[in-house]
């Protein structure tokens, strides 16, 4: 049996502290629960650093704070096999984009280290739509009632101007030319 060689307070990936180590007659440590019994049957599998946080769409985050929340099972929001999980993915505005992001196989394992490590959410750039010669108001999204539309920036409650560019082109692909970066 391969054996690992741990120091006291060296973290692993399961999460556990190694405290007071007790090294055995050839100087190796081993991982026991409370009871006495062996944590690890096979030590080697024991990873001593954590994986890097895998990188996300926004929308897919949001999905997996969804589901934690719900207590859908990792194995249920992959499938979307559990009802929370098949309400999500049925009726969430972005139930198209999460479908088909999940539906690559690769995407699923990205999916899974987001769910088990945590994970960065992926950076749209974002972008104004100034259309020129529109009196109506600015182009944007209204949180209240999830709909796009020309708003007044002054008067407006809950809109969001600056959009991405997944969010003009799914919804109004005939804006996309008047779109300006945002200045940071």
């Amino acid at each position: 049996m391969n054996k690992i060689r741990l120091k006291e307070g060296q973290e692993v990936w399961a999460k556990f502290i190694v405290a007071n180590p007790i090294p055995d007659s050839e100087g190796d440590i081993h991982l026991e629960t409370n009871n006495g019994w062996d944590l690890w049957e096979k030590p080697e599998e024991i990873m001593t650093e954590i994986p890097e946080k895998p990188v996300v769409p926004q929308f897919v985050a949001d999905y997996i704070e969804y589901a934690k929340t719900t207590f859908c099972s990792l194995k249920g929001t992959i499938s979307f096999d559990e009802i929370y999980a098949y309400n999500y993915a049925t009726w969430s505005r972005d139930k198209v984009k999460l479908r088909a992001w999940m539906s690559i196989e690769e995407n699923q394992e990205v999916f899974a280290k987001a769910w088990l490590f945590g994970y960065e959410v992926e950076q749209e750039n974002l972008y104004y739509v100034n259309i020129p010669n529109v009196y109506h108001g600015d182009f944007g999204y209204s949180e209240e009632y999830g709909n796009y539309s020309f708003y007044n920036k002054n008067a407006a409650t809950n809109v969001r101007f600056q959009l991405t560019e997944s969010e003009i082109k799914e919804n109004h692909t005939w804006a996309w030319k008047w779109a300006k970066p945002v200045e940071e």
